[in-house]
């Protein structure tokens, strides 16, 4: 999944709480690929994407503006009960409960984290260390990681056709062990 399907798929996991209908995803879910996420901030990707072809220093300007907005949405998410009142800030903005709950949604099934060092939207190293710490969690055999020298952002199945589909394959069998 991509960070966008990481969020949806976090949504649905937080509103089944409520929702049983949406327990559907939790049920039936044997593992989980994730290809150029999770980043370390929830809308960062976008924002670099949106800078990607921009002057170095108008590219500043929109990451400082953009740092600007996550530190006021996050000033706002930790007052009691905004949260609450406001369902959507709890995933757009950057804070331990995200964290929180990409672990309780994903729980202990098989993972595959698929990164590129070329990759400057989702960076390699934020995706490696969230791996390492999944696989000291759940087990090192449920959590592979694959990282490419030559991958950008989303072309790891372009790329590295064979590979990818390997790695895919390694992450079904461990799914049905």
């Amino acid at each position: 999944m991509s960070e966008g399907g990481m969020r949806v798929y976090l949504q649905a996991s937080h509103m089944s709480k409520t929702e049983p209908k949406l327990d559907f995803f939790a049920k039936n879910t044997v593992g989980f690929v994730f290809d150029s996420c999770p980043n370390h901030f929830a809308m960062n990707s976008t924002v670099n994407a949106f800078a990607v072809g921009m002057s170095p220093i108008a590219r500043f300007f929109v990451r400082v503006l953009w740092h600007v907005v996550m530190t006021i949405f996050f000033i706002i998410s930790i007052v009691p009960g905004v949260v609450k009142r406001l369902p959507w800030l709890r995933f757009s903005t950057f804070n331990a409960s995200r964290e929180q709950d990409m672990k309780e949604a994903f729980g202990d099934k098989p993972q595959l984290y698929i990164t590129g060092d070329k990759d400057y939207i989702c960076v390699a190293w934020y995706i490696e260390k969230w791996a390492r710490e999944q696989q000291k969690r759940i087990g090192e055999d449920k959590v592979l990681l694959q990282r490419w020298p030559d991958v950008g952002h989303v072309m790891a199945m372009r790329d590295h056709a064979k590979e990818y589909s390997e790695k895919i394959g390694e992450l079904v069998s461990k799914c049905f062990k």
